[in-house]
């Protein structure tokens, strides 16, 4: 019987909760593309929309394994080929001995029929002599990897390709891939959407070899569903309630929701399938309750150290305080942060939005445009300098379209928990 991780896995996958976005027919699309004559797919959509899992559970349900490669590993188009040799277990050598023989001969006569008539018998008699060669081949790369997949069903999912930095290896890698497809090896390359590049930016004739799927962040109702799906699996039952609010604070991610599901389940002391013959245990989340499991959820998220960095930023002297209704006045660095964390979950802010938010928070005045401005360029510049090379925060300040982005679900989803009260401070302590 499965355990609550299992059923809730916040990994890349867990069949137990994976949930078909039917409407969308991503999974359908998918299916298709991996068993027609140019088995190509390029997988895009935001940071943790469920795009590996997509992936993943298409290859399951088609009884093929995936080979999963990440971005950050390749440095090469050799390397990539040989990370997948590797996984098909391909030796790093094939010898070859060849022989070439060579013989000489002679016969003998002798004795006469008795009759006088013909020969009585003749001897013959050959001398072999050989001498070889040993070849030794090295591994013969995509053709390798063409020729095993003729006897071995599996999907080559290129993940984080978007993180690999050098601009030639990336075209060299695409211009490779699209032979591989034309081979009918099946091949799914993730993207995600905020980086704004394509396949056939890098190689424009890959257009009819590769069928581009969108994953799109997740509706509340679509997220509800991965709390219904496990709760088969546990013998368990959440109240609507619980699954709505669990919804709500899953910033439009299936890897939060998955997260938040396992805490809840924790909170309500339930560790593993309870048991089948009884009534299922029902689970109906309080306010405080609700509070532990996105705290529990919190500590697993990876950005704390780039949050703590953010939050730091609030305590620097010499800035202007406003009366927001706390217990002390903040500056605009701290009114940014709480315009953030407040209203629907969305990962887009647009000026217009944040100054509102901003304005609203405060009791009387409230910080200028270009106060605001300067907070945005600088919580851009403070992720880039813990996470290089992620573009966690974005900040697009183009007169006609000034936006704020924070891509990575976990990150808004621990300023939003953080920045939910006045204790922010402690919170700053505790990380």
């Amino acid at each position: 019987m499965p355990t609550v991780e299992e059923v809730f896995d916040a990994g890349e996958y867990s069949q137990y909760s994976y949930v078909k976005r039917e409407d969308r027919r991503i999974d359908s699309k998918l299916e298709r593309v991996l068993t027609s004559s140019t088995p190509g797919a390029a997988v895009v959509g935001p940071s943790k929309a469920g795009k590996t899992a997509l992936v993943k559970n298409t290859a399951r349900v088609k009884d093929h394994g995936v080979i999963q490669v990440r971005g950050p590993e390749i440095g090469s188009v050799d390397e990539l080929w040989n990370i997948v040799l590797d996984e098909l277990d391909a030796p790093k050598a094939t010898e070859e001995h060849r022989t070439d023989t060579e013989e000489e001969s002679s016969s003998t006569t002798g004795g006469v029929n008795p009759q006088d008539v013909g020969v009585n018998h003749t001897e013959s008699h050959k001398e072999a002599t050989s001498s070889g060669q040993t070849r030794t081949y090295g591994r013969r790369g995509l053709r390798g990897v063409v020729d095993r997949s003729e006897n071995k069903d599996f999907v080559l999912l290129l993940d984080d390709f978007h993180y690999i930095s050098d601009k030639e290896v990336k075209k060299s890698i695409v211009q490779s891939i699209k032979g591989a497809i034309e081979d009918k090896v099946p091949i799914c390359v993730a993207l995600v959407t905020h980086r704004g590049e394509t396949l056939q930016q890098k190689v424009p004739d890959i257009d009819d070899r590769v069928m581009t799927i969108q994953v799109e962040s997740w509706k509340t109702p679509e997220l509800k569903q991965i709390a219904t799906k496990g709760e088969e699996h546990l013998n368990i039952k959440f109240s609507d309630r619980t699954k709505e609010r669990l919804a709500q604070n899953a910033v439009k991610s299936p890897m939060i929701m998955q997260r938040l599901c396992s805490s809840a389940c924790e909170v309500a002391g339930v560790s593993g399938t309870q048991d089948p013959t009884t009534q299922a245990k029902k689970i109906d989340l309080s306010d405080d309750e609700l509070q532990q499991v996105i705290t529990l959820a919190s500590d697993w998220m990876g950005k704390r150290m780039v949050v703590k960095a953010l939050l730091d930023g609030v305590n620097d002297s010499g800035r202007v305080k406003y009366d927001y209704g706390g217990e002390k006045d903040g500056d605009t660095y701290l009114l940014t942060l709480r315009a953030i964390a407040t209203g629907d979950p969305t990962n887009t802010f647009h000026f217009s939005e944040l100054k509102q938010r901003i304005k609203q928070d405060c009791v009387e005045d409230s910080p200028s445009g270009s106060q605001i401005d300067n907070v945005c360029e600088q919580l851009e510049t403070i992720a880039n300098e813990k996470r290089p090379g992620d573009e966690l925060i974005e900040w697009e300040n183009e007169e006609d379209n000034r936006v704020l982005m924070i891509s990575d679900p976990e990150l808004l989803f621990l300023i939003r928990h953080i920045m939910n009260d006045d204790d922010y401070e402690e919170h700053i302590l505790g990380m």
